[in-house]
């Protein structure tokens, strides 16, 4: 599933040019979006969103807690870039504000994977896990 595939070739260099002169505008660092100037309808459970030159963020309130998805702003094709290393993924963490917070990644099994985007889901903790690893001070 790509990302502009309702585009016709013409019109999607024309949206990725646009994106481009975007990210361009946007700060380096995670900034806050005001919500009220996206689409009227949003996705279920989104309460916060947060851009830089190179990320989205959006953090969405799930029935069982709070979920950080993340992709870049950039494009592959017409797909989004993937890719995004741990030290990427902390660095948009913390710049979103939850660099105190523990949080998970999950990798299901495979009759369970959902794949339509190159996005990254943190799941934020309240607590260390169990298994969670430590620094000794």
């Amino acid at each position: 599933m790509g990302l502009l595939t309702s585009l016709n070739r013409q019109q999607r260099r024309a949206a990725i040019k646009q994106l481009q002169a975007d990210n361009a505008k946007q700060p380096v660092t995670m900034t806050a979006i005001d919500l009220a100037n996206w689409p009227k309808k949003l996705p279920p459970g989104l309460e916060y969103a947060w851009r830089s030159r190179t990320f989205l963020a959006q953090l969405y309130r799930e029935p069982n807690g709070l979920r950080l998805s993340v992709n870049r702003s950039t494009t592959m094709g017409d797909r989004w870039d993937e890719n995004i290393t741990w030290d990427e993924l902390m660095r948009v963490k913390a710049e979103c504000g939850f660099g105190g917070y523990w949080a998970v990644e999950v990798f299901p099994p495979e009759q369970h994977v959902v794949n339509v985007a190159n996005m990254r889901h943190l799941w934020l903790l309240d607590a260390a896990p169990d298994f969670a690893w430590k620094r000794v001070a």
